[in-house]
Parts: structure tokens; C-alpha cells; sequence
């Protein structure tokens, strides 16, 4: 017979890719991967919501395995402990704790510390038994392991996070670490989790930034926070509030950030946000006025499998620092060593467990597998024999069919037969249920899935540019299978850009600190400063083997530059502030910007006589527009080769000068953009490099720079397909109407209506839908332009839809509002502005206008127009 133990070893950082990938066989057992890298998951029935939980608890269940010590056991009767093969089977979630009761919460507001204390200075170390030498590792990959080392802890400096709910309970936090708090949802200073939440997004970013504890350790551990609540997430059941709060209305984000830089905010980290990828906007102008008194940090969307141009309202802003996600080649897993003992003779296999709170010390653990006689998988939803109790040293490998409340039920009863937790497995069908792909086997043999991995962009980090061709993204952090807290103070890890900004916001507090010592933070230009040495402190990240492309497959290629900006973030050259550079990244814009062509770049000595080399390191450019379908649409990721002959070049100045101390020195770089051929214009030809400059320290600053190689006004096809005019109804669903048709205004049933489809390849500035005469012929009775339209003149009678009523405050009155594809669709139901005034009696056609990019509104041919063919028709009484 075969007996297990499974035995908890310190986390670990495994980097060796290379070492930890090598195919083993198994004699009894193809192990798929046994630990599933699975987020904790709560049961959600009601009678295991609050006191059961998928995930090792760090307290209940190490005092248990401080309890017990059991060795193995031999024999186990008719439930033999035997392997079975796992061939095409996958495991579903991971470890369960022991059964404990979690904090169910009383509504109570935390109370906070006025003013930092002694005890809000960090004092905790990581405690290396549990979590080994991951945070060294970790944040070594950005510098700060250094700067912590040195003492660099950012006391004295408030992060402000604005974010969903945050539990300040946690042990993470430490103690007087918060100044403040407030939840503008319900108005009042409790910003913890709802007692139903089953996730806590705003936790887990905020201890990214802060956190000082024996397992966790932020990027700021001495910081302050202030902790702002602005917003839900579905697993955050919140008050019917909610609605009432926004904080991408713009008089709403001014009350947050108010309220942050009245209680001394430094540093403001924001990572939520719709996709709104343009850089103007009435929101953009009020955050680059903030950034003179704070510096702003925002994520990038998780989005970038879909698409280019997928940053958010607040990443989109050029004056904040856009964060996009470096995935550090890290998980954090805890060892698990499967003992084989086949008569008398030990083996040994290296399983992971990943996520979740951390064992507290070595142990050893029974795995019990149940089997049918004929060796079949024994289902746990279905009647068996199953024992009537369990030793409390006992883990349950059990396979489940299915996931209804009865089956989630009977897996709860196991607890209150003394087990101490289980793993479940299901088959693929259900893969749902995980988080991550199924785990498989290749021809009967198990490879090892190394968790050390050559690091790199996370593929999913949304990349630039904006559609009005601005960076968005400006620096990478580390954001990837981050080791942080989140509800009923477990350890879990969290991935995204959400996690890379506070990280990043962390490194700046730590920066300021040290920069109050010496009185810089009292220059009115601090911030703007600041910016660029973390901007320009960022060092290019190669390209994913994803791509391809038309060089040498030996080439090293880079991720391109609108998708990184200057790279990975540099804390301890960001902290040096050996060289002043401004700006911190050059955009060319489009073809019919030249001006932009021609850059200048300010470097001011801040240190010792240096002398300074500037170089150009070249990127790949790309077609972002693939044009093979009926129409033409942004290309997903991977799907575009990347194209290392789309290059430009520099002329520059002077490319080596000596600085003094306290010196500057202006130079000029001439740019020539690629050649294109006419037809790859309409591709939207993107491409993108770096200029370095050298000091002879052996330090190295990046300056990124972009450009489009075509016009976005004169090449680009807005229309993803022409708008489309259906019908619906409750009843029979919905179906398209002919272009002769002649429907009636409004509709004479409830639930029925007329909608138009407008779907959009690329964003517009401007999107707006109006009710025009329907006999109106544009082409013979066309007026003089003008913008905003007259009654009257070029058919126009009223509008039925503009993209700025929507977002009028958000946007700012008469700009018009930027709408980012496919826009989505208009309801057509016969009033008119903003839904006062009905349309008088009289036939009228739908006319549809799209601002080109860059376009002027009081330029006609910068506007794309559709009419509908069918006319609406409103009738009088009779």
C-alpha cells in the first residue's frame, strides 16, 4: 500500500527555469499539477458562507499543525490510501483551513489615529521561516530591497488610496498607520468590507503600498494612509448608495482628492477607472491641476489581450503616472514534499501550494484518496460508505461532479467529521470553476510547472496609446502574483495593474521622505520633477516570445514602447537624483503634426561633474489595425507582427557633454519617421523607441518616444460596421427593419423601441445623433457649415443623442465627449436635447456624425456622416 505525508516548507521563490523544468516519470501517480493555482474561494451557501473558507488560515491552522505532529499511518482498511492517474483531470481550488469561524463584521467604523505615532513606524521583519527570501527577490527586481536596507522606509509621507473598501483591521496594517478615512458612499469614516463581501480589491491594493507585518511587506511599510472608499465591486455588496457616488464624475473625484490633499496627501494612488482612453477631458484637466500639489499614480486597464488603447479615464492624463504590470517572475508557493512509501521503499515528488495564508511551521499530514473496488474515481455528490469520522490530522483528496448547494453541503459535513481540510478535483468540464487553465499531461509523462520564470510584461497590462496619441502607460511595476492581505485578515495574492500602481505609489512615498530632509519637496515645480525621475528611471523590457515578427529570431526585440513606456521602474535611481531630464518621454504624434518631429531634451547635473552620452535604442513598430475582415478593427495582442524595419531615426545635437555641477544643457533631436506604403497607412502604422543617456557611474535613464506613421484624421476607417436601426420588443426579441421602412414615433406598446447600433473601430472625440427633415438632400440643398448645428439649416431639427449630454460633467460642458468603441447604442424614442421636449409632428430621418481624431468640429470634412434610410415618423392628435 502506498502512504503520503505532505510536508509544508518554508514559501519559496523558485527562479531556476531552466533547472525546474525537466519531465519526470511517475511510477504511481502522473501527477497533473495537484495544487491548482486557484484563488481562495468561500462557499456561498448560507450555511458555510461565514465559517468555512477555501484557503489556509494562518492562525487557525497553524495552531493545529502546532498541535499535532502525526506521523504517517499504515493501512487504511477498505479506503486504501492509493494514487490514482489524474490524465486529463484538473484540481479545483486548494487546501482547506480548519473550520473557524471568520470576523462577520459590525458595521462599526475603525478608529483612527489624528497624527502618526511611535507605533506607526515599521518594525516588523518578514519573518523568513514563512516567507523565505520572496520580498527580498521581489522587490530587488525594482530597487527598493536596497533602499529599505538603507533605511528608506517613507515615514512621514500619506499615500492616499481611493479605491473600493479596505479592511484597516488587518494585521498588515500595523498599528496608527491610518490618518484617515471616509466612505463617500455612505458618508460616514467605515470603509470596511461589507459582512457579505467575499473579495476586498481595496485591501489588497492598499497593504501592496503599506503593509508591515511577519509576512507581508509593502514598498512603504512606514508610510501613513488615508484610506478613501469611492466605489463597489460586485463581490462587494454595498448600500443602494452607491449609485449616488461616482468617481469619474468630476465634482465627486474633486470632494475625494480634496478631502486626501486637506489631510496632507503626498502620493495618490487610484486603481479603478473606466476604459477612457483620451488624455483631454474635463477630468484630465482638473487631475494635471492636482499634480502641482501631489503626485498622481493610476493603473492602466487589465486589458491588453483586447486591444491597443485600453487605459483608464485617470492613466490617461498626462501629468499622472499611467502603471502598467510586470510580472516578476515570482509566485509565492509554499512546498509541499509527497512522500512515497511503497513496502518499505520512500520516494519523494515537489508539489506547490499557491495562494492563501502560509503554513506556520513543517509538519506532516495524512492525504486520504477514496476509490471505488474497481478502481474507479468516487464521487463526493453521490451516496457511499464514507466514514463516520476523521482524524483531525486527515486531508481529503475527493473528486466532485458538480457544484450545486446539496454537493457543497455534503463536502461542509466532512468538517464535522473531524477533517481538517480536503482537496477537490473535477473533470475539465467544469474547468469553470477554477481560476486558471486546466492543468493536463503530455503523452503519459509530468512536467513540472517551474513557479521561476523569466520575468516580463504581463501580457494582460493595458497598453497605449491614447486615441489622441499620448502615452498613457509611463512606468511598469511589479503587479504579478503579488503576495498581499485581503478579508478575515488571510495572506492571498492578488494580480494586475491595480497592484503594480500602489507599488509604485509606495516607492514615491519612500522617495518624498527622503527628499524632505533636504527641503526639495518646498520647490513649487516638486512634483513635476519627481514625476520624471520615476518616469525616466525605467529600464526597456524584452518582447514576449508571443510575437512574431520579420527579423532574426535572434534579434533582441523589445515590448514596444507604447505598451511599456520606459520600462520596469528603477527605485534607487529614481531616489538618486543625479540627473534632472525633462521632458520625461517625447511624443510624435501623427503625420500631420511635423512639428512634433522635432524634440528638445533638458538635462540638468544635480550631483558631481558627470559626463553624460545619449544613445538611441531603436523599438519594433506594428500595424494595429487588421483589415482581413469586411471591416477594418484593432488587432488583438499577438495577432499583428511586430515589424523591427518600422524604425525612425535621430539626428542628434550633441549626443556627449560634460556637466558641472548644478549645470544645464539643452539638446535638440531631429526625428525621421519610417516609410510607409500608402496602403499600410490605413493600418494605423504605429512605431516607438527609447533615448538613453549614460553618466559615468554606470547609471542609466530611458526617455520613451511613439509616433503614428500616417494621419489619424485622413487615413483611418472610423466604422467598425455602418450603424444598424433594430426594433425590439419584450415579446418577440429583436429583429432589423428594411431600409424602405416608415416607423412610427414614439412606439404605441410599453417595451417597445428603436435603437441604433453604432459601433466604432476607433475612438472619436466626438460622437452625436440627430433627427434630421427627412426629404433633406445634403448633396443639392446643402447650407454653410456650422457647429453647434442650426434648426433649420442642413436638414437639422433637433438632437437625439449627443455623447456630451451623458458625460457632461465628467467631460466638461461643450467639449463634446470622447467615446472609446464600439460605443454601444442610442434608444430612439422621440425626445429630443436632454429629454424635455418631444419631436413635433412630422417625418424625420436618423443622421449619425463621428468626429475623425484630430479633427475640428467646425471643419465639415472632419466629421464622418451616416443618414438613416428609414424614416421616423411622429403623428399629431387627431
Amino acid at each position: 500500500m502506498i502512504c503520503i505525508a505532505f510536508i509544508f516548507d518554508k514559501l519559496s521563490s523558485f527562479r531556476d527555469v531552466t533547472s525546474a523544468a525537466k519531465e519526470v516519470s511517475l511510477d504511481a501517480l502522473d501527477i497533473a499539477k495537484l495544487l491548482a493555482k486557484a484563488l481562495p474561494f468561500a462557499l456561498s451557501t448560507p450555511r458555510f458562507s461565514k465559517k468555512y473558507i477555501f484557503g489556509l488560515n494562518a492562525d487557525g491552522f497553524g495552531r493545529f499543525l502546532n498541535q499535532h505532529l502525526t506521523p504517517c499511518e499504515k493501512g487504511a482498511g477498505r479506503y486504501q490510501l492509493l494514487y490514482w492517474r489524474l490524465v486529463t483531470l484538473i484540481l479545483w481550488c486548494s487546501l482547506l483551513g480548519c473550520a473557524v469561524s471568520l470576523p462577520t463584521g459590525t458595521g462599526n467604523a475603525v478608529k483612527m489615529n489624528n497624527n502618526l505615532n511611535e507605533g506607526a513606524i515599521c518594525t516588523a521583519v518578514p519573518d523568513l521561516a514563512v516567507v523565505g527570501d520572496y520580498w527580498e527577490i521581489f522587490h530587488g527586481r525594482t530597487g527598493i530591497t536596497d533602499l529599505h536596507k538603507n533605511g528608506y522606509l517613507g515615514a512621514g509621507v500619506a499615500i492616499a488610496v481611493i479605491d473600493h473598501a479596505i479592511d484597516l483591521t488587518h494585521p498588515g496594517f500595523g498599528t496608527g498607520r491610518c490618518t484617515d478615512s471616509y466612505n463617500f458612499i455612505t458618508n460616514n469614516t467605515n470603509v470596511q468590507p461589507h459582512v457579505n463581501a467575499t473579495f476586498s480589491h481595496g485591501t489588497n491594493v492598499a497593504l501592496a503600498a503599506v503593509a508591515c507585518d511577519t509576512v507581508l511587506r509593502g514598498t512603504a511599510p512606514s508610510a501613513s494612509i488615508l484610506a478613501y472608499q469611492g466605489g463597489t465591486v460586485a463581490q462587494e455588496p454595498s448600500d443602494s448608495q452607491f449609485h449616488k457616488f461616482n468617481l469619474e464624475s468630476l465634482s465627486h473625484l474633486e470632494t475625494v482628492i480634496n478631502r486626501a490633499l486637506n489631510y496632507s496627501a503626498k502620493v495618490i494612488s487610484l486603481s479603478s477607472g473606466s476604459t477612457r482612453s483620451w488624455a483631454s477631458g474635463a477630468i484630465q484637466s482638473f487631475l494635471a491641476g492636482i499634480s502641482k500639489r501631489a503626485l498622481i499614480l493610476a493603473s492602466a486597464t487589465n486589458q491588453g489581450f483586447d486591444t491597443a488603447f485600453r487605459q483608464t479615464i485617470f492613466s490617461s492624463t498626462n501629468e499622472v503616472i499611467g502603471v502598467g504590470n510586470y510580472d516578476s517572475g515570482l509566485i509565492p508557493a509554499y512546498r509541499i514534499a509527497a512522500v512515497e512509501n511503497v513496502d518499505g521503499q520512500e520516494s519523494s515528488r515537489n508539489m506547490f501550494y499557491i495562494y492563501g495564508s502560509p503554513p506556520q511551521k513543517v509538519k506532516r499530514l495524512n492525504l486520504h484518496v477514496f476509490l471505488l473496488e474497481n478502481d474507479e474515481k468516487t464521487d463526493v455528490c453521490e451516496p457511499f460508505p464514507w466514514p463516520l469520522s476523521f482524524k483531525s490530522s486527515d486531508l481529503l483528496l475527493l473528486y466532485a461532479s458538480r457544484f450545486d448547494k446539496e454537493c457543497l453541503e455534503k463536502i461542509g459535513g466532512f468538517y464535522d467529521r473531524g477533517a481538517t481540510g480536503m482537496f477537490l478535483w473535477t473533470d475539465n468540464g467544469l474547468k469553470d470553476f477554477i481560476q486558471d487553465s486546466p492543468q493536463g499531461l503530455k503523452g503519459g509523462r509530468y512536467r513540472e510547472k517551474a513557479f521561476g520564470y523569466l520575468p516580463g510584461l504581463v501580457p494582460s497590462s493595458g497598453p497605449g496609446p491614447t486615441y489622441d496619441l499620448r502615452f498613457g502607460v509611463n512606468i511598469i511595476g511589479p503587479g504579478e502574483n503579488h503576495l498581499t492581505g485581503g478579508l478575515h485578515h488571510q495572506y492571498v495574492t492578488s494580480s494586475g495593474t491595480s497592484l503594480a500602481t500602489p507599488n509604485i505609489a509606495g516607492s514615491a512615498a519612500l522617495i518624498i521622505a527622503a527628499d524632505e530632509l533636504h527641503r526639495l519637496t518646498e520647490d513649487p515645480d516638486y512634483y513635476s520633477a519627481l514625476r520624471s525621475r520615476i518616469i525616466t528611471s525605467g529600464n526597456p523590457i524584452l518582447a514576449s516570445s508571443s510575437y512574431r515578427h520579420n527579423g532574426d529570431q535572434r534579434a533582441v526585440i523589445y515590448e514596444p514602447s507604447w505598451r511599456q513606456a520606459a520600462g520596469l521602474f528603477n527605485g534607487t535611481l529614481a531616489m538618486s537624483r543625479k540627473l534632472g531630464i525633462w521632458p520625461p518621454f517625447l511624443e510624435l504624434s501623427d503625420d500631420d503634426h511635423l512639428f512634433a518631429k522635432k524634440q528638445t531634451l533638458r538635462l540638468k547635473n544635480n550631483s558631481s561633474k558627470h559626463t553624460i552620452i545619449l544613445r538611441h535604442l531603436q523599438g519594433p513598430g506594428q500595424l494595429m489595425v487588421d483589415n482581413t475582415a469586411a471591416y477594418p478593427a484593432i488587432a488583438y495582442l499577438f495577432q499583428m507582427p511586430l515589424d523591427i524595419e518600422m524604425k525612425a531615426e535621430i539626428i542628434f545635437s550633441t549626443f556627449e557633454v560634460t556637466l558641472e555641477p548644478d549645470e544645464e544643457v539643452s539638446v535638440s533631436l531631429d526625428f525621421t519617421t519610417p516609410e510607409v506604403e500608402e496602403n499600410l497607412r490605413r493600418q494605423l502604422p504605429l512605431y516607438g523607441g527609447w533615448v538613453q543617456i549614460d553618466n559615468d557611474e554606470g547609471d542609466t535613464y530611458t526617455v520613451a518616444y511613439f509616433g503614428a506613421a500616417c494621419s489619424m484624421k485622413r487615413d483611418l476607417e472610423l466604422w467598425l460596421t455602418p450603424p444598424k436601426i433594430i426594433f425590439s420588443t419584450a415579446a418577440d426579441g429583436i429583429f432589423a427593419l428594411s431600409d424602405d421602412s416608415i416607423v412610427q414615433l414614439p412606439t404605441q406598446v410599453q417595451d417597445e423601441h428603436y435603437t441604433v447600433m453604432i459601433n466604432l473601430a476607433l475612438g472619436s472625440a466626438h460622437v452625436r445623433a440627430d433627427y434630421v427633415e427627412a426629404d433633406w438632400n445634403p448633396s443639392s440643398e446643402a447650407d454653410e457649415w456650422k457647429y453647434p448645428p442650426e434648426t433649420g439649416k442642413n436638414g437639422f431639427v433637433a438632437s437625439a443623442y449627443r455623447c456630451s449630454e451623458e458625460n457632461a460633467e465628467r467631460l466638461g460642458p461643450g467639449y463634446g465627449g470622447t467615446c472609446d468603441p464600439p460605443f454601444g447604442s442610442i434608444h430612439l424614442d422621440g425626445w429630443i436635447g436632454d429629454g424635455d421636449k418631444f419631436l413635433p409632428p412630422g417625418q424625420y430621418r436618423l443622421r449619425v456624425m463621428i468626429l475623425k481624431i484630430f479633427g475640428d468640429k467646425s471643419v465639415e470634412d472632419d466629421w464622418v456622416l451616416w443618414t438613416s434610410p428609414i424614416v421616423f415618423e411622429v403623428r399629431g392628435e387627431d
